[in-house]
């Protein structure tokens, strides 16, 4: 075949480059056992192919040998001086031959070429200095092998301006870009030994594997020549490092450990198979364009990671995955040359991939630092609540202790037979002291209901006049030993009959007016109650409670319906209270479609306010307390009472025997009450729950399937409180629950309810 034409050196060029491209052929050496001679000779010369792309050539991923000749005649004066140019990565084997157009190349073409051309020492690509005499053509063989990289040889000539000015950008721009890495790296290690935190250390390794990943294509420092070698077994090692480390940074940074253990587990095993690769990569054919596909992958990983864990809220997630997503379209074309189009694959583009992620690795750092800082607020936030647990503890065993003082003192008093007509004062205080402990544990277990959004409201008709005065009675104790007015002023009550959660509304309110007497020395305290119809039968209640105390700061406004938080610190021990009664006031408020408001001014007093709208109960639906009065239990009834506790049976056998029950047997456990199922029926069977060898799921089971009357109505007794408790026993076969503390008027409606076929409707707190 005809020869390419050669490439004429002119007289002048100046600044520019002069490319042998597309005067070049080339051939492929699968064998790589080829010599010079050999290709030179009839038989391969004619099989040299053409560049008729006339771009440089790029053969791809190859572990061939491959030839590339042209022809070139120097016009130029002897005093021009010409330098010829490989920009590209070559790290295995190369050879350069030059030789005079006539020169038989059987002879040593080592020591012609030497005359002709001389290697560049300490040049950062495969440079060389020209010395052709002007007026001949010279043949150019070159041969080269790549390892698995890319192979491409772009020939440049260019003059001295020319090759000074390109050595000179070259190395300002990757001398400023390794610096820049090499900085950056040195920061995140000395904040990694300073703060101990890891993600440091894998953003530093990252930078690091990223600088030995881009100096192999694009080197300047001559010690670190020996990553440029593509022919090394472990020539693809830095970027699988800089993929693991950044697995690993990701992984702290999106806080997966925390946030989803399955993810985080899914990042370190990719962590572990990147540093894996790096030991089979280098024997498996094709296997540099790996280390691609894992970073291409990485990021395909991490934007769909990033953006979940956003919409649940995580600020740094989003940002992290936004910076993905704008690398990811910045570099797509870089990264299809990289995976899938080898062929038109520049070294350039090693050094654009660079200076992107150079532009990466600074928000980067600073998402690290902004994720420090929020972790720094969080140990902060966390040691401000420790403290404030403390203290609640502190108050809390102060609260608990003094209603347990009253009633084992005032039990005391009872035992040693006092007077008759002190015994009734005895036993009304007796009864108050039961009834705050009963009201701190209430606070208490409905806060761990809302924390962790178990807390169901009840709904029960009830008269809205008996709640509010039977809560009065309760306070207008506290309120006369302080000396206060309290006030009450009621629009449109009487004979109002509300559908909702009494006892709720009745803690609510219990809170509010507890507080406003608590901090008020001296004035008065008002509860104020406006009923407001509304359409389809329902109506609005306006509760506001106002006090002339000693107000709240504007300060502490903020976080006034917080846990644990307390207005006066650790005064609070002087006035009584645990920091729950607002934060749970608010809780029951909102569940129960309200909102609860707040107005003060330090030294005039407080407004809480909250407004409820309630259902209006259909005619025929009774109270509890109408329940009471207006119905006895049916005369005659067997009841068994089934309970571990000796006190608790005792209770319960007085309580039926007032309600007018005579026939009650009783049973210590769950074997006890078996054995009286099997000889004697019952009309209602009151069951405890936990207790010792057969609990009450167990016998209400075999009640079911076994017992004389599987369909004896079976109520529950528990101070279990958690809605799982009542499913569990509803699924053995139960039909009520009682909530231990009981009263009256709960153990009647319970009753009532299961004899007359109601099921579930029962439920205690």
């Amino acid at each position: 075949m005809a020869r390419q034409e050669p490439l004429v050196l002119p007289a002048s060029l100046g600044t520019e480059s002069l490319s042998a491209s597309p005067y070049a052929e080339f051939l492929e050496d699968s064998t790589r056992q080829l010599s010079l001679e050999q290709v030179a000779s009839p038989l391969y010369a004619n099989q040299f192919q053409t560049n008729t792309s006339g771009n440089a050539l790029n053969f791809g991923r190859t572990r061939s040998a491959w030839w590339v000749r042209f022809s070139v005649v120097n016009t130029s004066p002897s005093s021009q001086q010409w330098y010829m140019l490989l920009d590209a990565l070559l790290g295995d084997e190369f050879a350069l031959y030059i030789l005079p157009e006539k020169a038989d190349v059987r002879q040593e073409s080592t020591t012609v070429t030497a005359q002709y051309i001389q290697s560049l020492e300490g040049f950062r690509r495969r440079a060389w200095e020209m010395h052709l005499p002007s007026g001949e053509t010279f043949q150019v063989y070159m041969r080269a092998t790549n390892g698995d990289s890319i192979l491409r040889l772009p020939v440049e000539f260019l003059s001295a301006d020319a090759m000074l000015m390109r050595s000179n950008h070259n190395h300002l721009l990757l001398g400023g870009l390794y610096v820049a890495m090499l900085l950056l790296a040195t920061y995140q290690l000395l904040m990694f030994v300073s703060l101990r935190e890891s993600s440091y250390l894998f953003l530093a390794t990252h930078i690091l594997a990223m600088f030995a990943t881009i100096h192999r294509t694009n080197p300047v420092f001559s010690h670190l020549a020996f990553l440029s070698d593509t022919g090394s077994y472990f020539f693809t090692a830095p970027t699988f490092i800089a993929i693991a480390s950044f697995l690993l940074f990701s992984r702290q940074i999106l806080d997966l450990p925390r946030n989803n253990p399955r993810l985080s587990r899914v990042y370190l095993l990719s962590a572990v198979v990147c540093m894996a690769m790096i030991a089979i990569t280098g024997a498996i054919p094709g296997g540099s364009v790996l280390p691609s596909w894992l970073g291409l992958g990485l990021y395909l990983l991490e934007i769909p990671v990033s953006l979940w864990l956003a919409f649940r809220g995580n600020r740094i997630a989003l940002y992290f995955g936004v910076l993905h997503v704008i690398a990811l379209f910045t570099q797509a074309w870089n990264w299809w040359h990289v995976v899938f189009s080898a062929q038109v694959w520049d070294t350039s583009q090693d050094l654009y991939m660079g200076l992107i992620s150079l532009q990466l690795i600074f928000p980067v750092s600073w998402l690290q630092a902004l994720r420090v800082r929020f972790l720094r607020e969080q140990v902060k936030q966390a040691a401000a609540e420790h403290k404030a647990k403390d203290e609640f503890l502190a108050v809390m065993s102060h609260e608990l202790r003094t209603p347990l003082h009253a009633i084992v003192g005032l039990t005391g008093l009872l035992r040693l037979g006092s007077q008759a007509e002190k015994q009734g004062e005895y036993l009304e205080r007796l009864h108050t002291a039961a009834q705050h402990q009963l009201h701190l544990v209430g606070n208490i277990l409905d806060m761990a209901k809302a924390a962790s959004h178990t807390l169901q409201l009840d709904c029960r008709p009830f008269r809205l006049d008996l709640a509010i005065h039977s809560l009065l009675a309760m306070v207008q104790q506290a309120a006369c030993q302080k000396g206060l007015e309290l006030v009450l002023q009621l629009d449109g009550l009487e004979g109002v009959t509300l559908l909702g959660d009494r006892l709720r509304l009745t803690q609510v309110l219990m809170n509010l007016l507890g507080n406003a007497v608590k901090y008020t020395r001296y004035g008065y305290v008002t509860l104020t109650v406006v009923v407001s119809p509304v359409s389809d039968g329902r109506c609005r209640v306006r509760f506001v409670v106002a006090d002339t105390g000693i107000g709240i700061p504007p300060d502490k406004l903020g976080h006034l319906f917080e846990p644990f938080s307390q207005v006066a610190g650790q005064a609070v021990l002087q006035q009584g209270g645990v920091g729950l009664g607002l934060a749970i006031s608010r809780q029951l408020v909102e569940a129960m479609g309200g909102a609860l408001t707040v107005a003060s001014q330090p030294g005039e007093g407080s407004e809480f306010a909250c407004e409820i709208t309630f259902a209006v109960p259909e005619a025929g639906l009774e109270t509890a307390s109408e329940a009471m009065t207006q119905h006895a239990l049916p005369p005659g009834l067997r009841v068994l009472l089934v309970d571990d506790s000796e006190i608790n049976r005792f209770v319960g056998v007085e309580m039926l025997h007032n309600l007018g029950v005579e026939d009650v047997e009783l049973a210590p456990d769950g074997e006890a009450a078996i054995l009286q199922l099997q000889q004697q029926d019952f009309d209602v069977v009151l069951l405890d729950i936990s207790m010792p060898g057969i609990d009450g799921f167990a016998v209400t089971r075999w009640v079911r399937r076994h017992g004389r009357d599987p369909q004896v109505p079976v109520v529950a007794l528990s101070a279990h409180v958690l809605p799982g408790v009542q499913q569990e026993g509803m699924a053995a076969g139960m039909d009520a629950f009682l909530g231990k503390p009981f009263e009256y008027a709960e153990l009647v409606v319970a009753i009532l309810g299961v004899l007359s076929g109601g099921r579930g409707d029962n439920e205690g707190r």
